[in-house]
């Protein structure tokens, strides 16, 4: 936050150092996976020597955008990570990625907060408020809110109560969770729509062309049940969005 040129210029060394080291290899994963490990192994010994500077923040934000954040966990002081071997992933631009938040950093008005969602919806639900909610996923087709297996987040995460303030957000919201048929039920609101999406699952098996699918609703609140809409000619527009 505070370092962004430093940070920005230093994962691109990083990146140099990936171009060098997969040289002539662009179809080659075992080589980008090698990379990636030996990357994490620098990062390992940072963290166990308490090195807290760029090298170590750079090193991070390289090895956590290779994977899925699912595969990401805190261990005995070292950060753990498991990467597919996917080749977009393995060669996708980190320091783009850190330039393009940070101009936004620098051109809206972004704070950054650390709490609970019942804190963020009490604090800043109004009619010009939209809502961005990505909570722990639910079990696919299941009927009970229990949530999928995941070494990250809190298990005992109260999917009851995020849901039920959810359906009560005065501004406007967009949920993502599986397919669930619990959730399904509880979102089944006059004022609330829902949007199929089937998206790819497993990405370790992308090399081999084999994938499985899974479908995420999106359930949205509807814009004609809000009374701010009549402010502007029927059509709403939130002044303030919260992830």
């Amino acid at each position: 936050r505070d370092n962004r040129e430093d940070l920005t210029a230093e994962i691109k060394k990083v990146e140099i150092e990936q171009v060098e080291f997969t040289k002539n290899s662009s179809t080659n994963h075992e080589k980008y996976h090698k990379f990636n490990l030996s990357k994490l192994e620098e990062l390992n010994k940072l963290e166990r020597e308490d090195k807290r500077g760029v090298r170590t923040s750079a090193l991070f934000m390289f090895i956590s955008a290779k994977g899925f954040g699912g595969n990401l966990s805190w261990v005995g002081g070292e950060t753990k990570l498991s990467f597919p071997k996917d080749m977009n992933k393995s060669i996708r631009s980190v320091s783009s990625k850190i330039e393009y938040f940070g101009h936004l950093m620098d051109k809206c008005d972004i704070t950054i907060e650390n709490e609970s969602f019942e804190v963020m919806i009490d604090r800043y639900d109004s009619i010009t408020t939209l809502f961005l909610l990505d909570p722990q996923y639910l079990k696919l087709n299941s009927y009970i809110l229990e949530p999928t297996r995941t070494t990250y987040g809190n298990k005992d995460f109260p999917h009851d109560v995020c849901i039920d303030m959810t359906t009560k957000i005065k501004g406007q919201f967009l949920y993502h969770n599986y397919k669930n048929f619990k959730l399904m039920e509880l979102m089944n609101k006059e004022h609330i729509g829902v949007k199929h999406h089937t998206k790819f699952i497993k990405n370790t098996n992308s090399t081999s062309n084999s994938f499985e699918t899974c479908v995420e609703l999106i359930y949205h609140s509807k814009i004609e049940n809000f009374p701010s809409s009549s402010l502007n000619n029927g059509n709403y527009q939130p002044q303030k969005m919260v992830s």
